[in-house]
């Protein structure tokens, strides 16, 4: 665990990770944010009588909707969530280039993609839980299974941290290893 900090600081202390991760995460925090209230934000954005800096401001307000629309677990496992993903694909933008070819470890790269399915799975406010979920359990028939997990799913966000920390460490446990294989 020591050495993935270590391999972070290393990281995130050059310039062009660290905007990365940063544009990263806000972008995907806005995004989560403006999907929960898409229809008002399209008539907001898209309308001749709102000015410009008035569309900025209501944009920044819809961040409010972690604190209104979120549960305190669901709020956070979703920012968790966001953050831990622009870690993730900052380290592996990382470990490419460092690379420069292809890599053989597919391990933390598909528990980083299954990492960000399940966080969409676990993106929900307290009022209608596990939207996607909910949808697609719902086409099936299954959208009350949902109400009958203790979490009420947020065991999908649960999830969805665990896999993108350990994505986060297996990349940067193979960002220093050596770039020829061990005789």
């Amino acid at each position: 665990m020591k050495n993935t900090l270590v391999v972070l600081r290393e990281v995130l202390k050059q310039p062009r990770y660290f905007i990365l991760f940063i544009v990263l995460s806000v972008v995907s925090v806005f995004i989560v944010a403006i999907s929960t209230h898409i229809s008002l934000f399209n008539q907001v954005i898209f309308s001749q009588t709102v000015t410009l800096a008035e569309k900025i401001v209501f944009s920044v307000t819809l961040l409010g909707v972690f604190k209104s629309s979120f549960s305190l677990i669901s709020a956070i496992l979703t920012i968790m969530t966001l953050i831990l993903f622009s870690l993730n694909i900052c380290l592996l933008t990382y470990y490419i280039r460092r690379r420069k070819s292809v890599f053989g470890r597919k391990r933390a790269h598909t528990a980083g993609f299954f990492g960000l399915i399940s966080g969409f799975f676990g993106v929900g406010c307290a009022a209608c839980g596990s939207v996607i979920a909910s949808s697609i359990l719902s086409a099936v028939g299954a959208g009350g299974l949902l109400a009958l997990l203790p979490l009420h799913g947020a065991e999908f966000g649960l999830l969805s941290v665990g896999l993108l920390v350990f994505s986060v460490y297996e990349i940067a446990k193979h960002v220093n290893d050596p770039l020829t294989c061990s005789v």
